[in-house]
């Protein structure tokens, strides 16, 4: 959990610069970076952005709510759950089955229905709603678009580990342009198929 290092940012960036458009999951420092360099970003985040963040971002769109559906989210009882050792989570409530998802949904949709289709993607989200976001991103992403993951160390998180999986798995349709050896983990993958 956490922001990309400082490195990871710089390559981030790098990448985002070639790009008219980023859609963020999980808003932060990231947000302000991408931002910086005139490109158009739209962010999605479960809580409203601090002003001072509002602030530093002029021109960017936050988008609060849940990224996704409900029913996009691997629940447990799922063969594919697996449990993430952070508590408290709002996701968590969601997968056990505790609360439902309350506020507006969807936003990943609703984000490519009004601005369309980004040239990246950058995952940064709830720690249960990673995955769901790449089954709704993954056939979305054009040829040449990029996907970028932060949190893929699975047992340290569980947000982004299987998606990163798969995008090695199918390296006729993914080529993996970077990963950071970080403790949390960044990578960059262009869809090439």
């Amino acid at each position: 959990m956490g922001s990309p290092n400082a490195q990871e940012l710089k390559v981030l960036v790098t990448i985002a610069k070639n790009c008219n458009y980023v859609l963020e999951t999980g808003s932060g420092y990231s947000t302000q970076c991408l931002s910086a360099n005139g490109v158009k970003v739209v962010t999605i985040d479960l809580f409203p952005p601090e002003d001072k963040l509002r602030e530093a971002c002029p021109g960017v769109t936050f988008m609060t709510g849940w990224s996704t559906l409900e029913s996009d989210i691997v629940k447990l009882g799922d063969p594919m759950f697996k449990k993430s050792r952070y508590k408290g989570t709002p996701d968590e409530k969601i997968v056990y089955g505790f609360e439902s998802m309350i506020g507006e949904t969807d936003l990943i949709r609703k984000a490519l229905e009004i601005y369309g289709v980004p040239d990246l993607f950058f995952c940064d989200t709830g720690e249960y709603c990673g995955y769901a976001e790449w089954r709704v991103m993954k056939d979305v992403i054009p040829v040449g678009g990029f996907i970028a993951l932060h949190d893929i160390h699975y047992p340290k998180s569980v947000k982004n580990f299987r998606t990163y999986r798969e995008i090695l798995s199918d390296q006729n349709k993914w080529e993996l342009l970077y990963k950071s050896m970080s403790r949390q983990g960044l990578c960059i993958a262009r869809r090439i198929a």
